[in-house]
């Protein structure tokens, strides 16, 4: 009798390469836990050696994964098994990206790596992530494009959160990752604590009614940057941009309640991405969160929004002295 081991399917090979990551992700949390400890110059080389050699194998498992016929125009909808937030970074900068994908490892959660915006939309199709980074800059094509195509590829079922990476020497790019469908920006090179801001903003809302921690209605760190820009002529810049977003709020409010009580669904995105862009950059952080909520699960939690919104306005006029 024939004793010869039957062969593996063409299919079964990208599955265990993903199957595989798991573990192998691990090792690297490990190993770059064992590198935040004193270490004499031995154990320190074999600790490293043990992170380079797990990370190398990622990038083939990534290989081999890259090759599975998946659903290249959809968002994968499962979400990892072991419950811990899954992050997908994509950094030009390897180091940085090796230095975010160690802080995600510090605040629980599992951080898979991309080269490219090809591989973050692969990866994107083959799994579902709770927060995207993405470089704005990464080379052909680059993050507004790569954000963009994951936009195209939501079904309405789940929304992507997309955090552009952006360089202070940019300025414009925010604006631009804003159009592009972003849902956030962290600034080049990024720092825990503001990485630590984004997971904390984001990363814990997804649900039937968003949770998210109710704090200060406006974002105090936020409010110092606007103050910041204060000059001799314009001393009180930061109270005219403010005094706009409180006139323009209930206006945004009700555009999207007409949008919703329509049934229109891209009168709804529209009008919560425009909310969501100007309520982050000036501070309203958990109606931006609420926002972006809305676009992606339509009319869900629309009664948390516009208990938000009331909030945001309520301390928008005690800081202005309008009541």
């Amino acid at each position: 009798m024939d004793a010869t081991p039957s062969q593996p399917e063409p299919d079964e090979e990208p599955a265990r390469g993903r199957d595989l990551r798991e573990p192998v992700d691990r090792v690297v949390g490990l190993a770059l836990r064992l590198l935040d400890t004193p270490l004499d110059p031995l154990q320190r080389e074999y600790a490293e050696t043990l992170r380079d050699s797990a990370e190398t194998l990622l990038g083939l498992l990534d290989e081999l994964a890259g090759t599975a016929p998946g659903e290249p125009g959809r968002l994968a909808q499962e979400p990892a098994e072991d419950g811990r937030p899954h992050v997908l970074v994509a950094l030009a900068n390897p180091v940085g990206q090796r230095l975010v994908r160690r802080l995600l490892e510090r605040f629980g959660c599992r951080g898979d790596a991309a080269a490219d915006g090809h591989a973050v939309v692969q990866r994107a199709a083959e799994q579902a992530y709770d927060v995207v980074v993405i470089d704005c800059r990464l080379p052909d094509p680059d993050g507004f494009e790569t954000a963009l195509a994951l936009r195209r590829m939501e079904s309405g079922e789940r929304h992507a959160v997309v955090v552009g990476a952006v360089s202070p020497d940019r300025p414009g790019d925010r604006d631009l990752a804003l159009a592009a469908g972003m849902d956030d920006c962290l600034d080049l090179p990024v720092h825990a604590e503001e990485l630590r801001r984004v997971l904390e903003r984001w990363v814990f809302r997804r649900g039937p009614a968003p949770v998210l921690p109710v704090g200060e209605p406006l974002d105090p760190v936020a409010l110092r940057r606007l103050e910041e820009l204060a000059t001799d002529d314009e001393p009180d810049v930061a109270d005219q941009i403010l005094r706009t977003f409180s006139r323009d709020l209930p206006a945004q409010m009700q555009a999207l309640g007409e949008a919703v009580t329509a049934g229109d669904p891209a009168a709804v995105k529209a009008a919560a991405h425009k909310l969501k862009g100007a309520s982050a950059n000036l501070g309203a952080l958990r109606l931006a969160a609420l926002a972006s909520g809305e676009s992606g699960r339509f009319a869900e939690g629309h009664a948390h929004l516009l208990h938000e919104a009331e909030r945001v306005l309520e301390a928008l006029h005690r800081r202005l002295g309008d009541g």
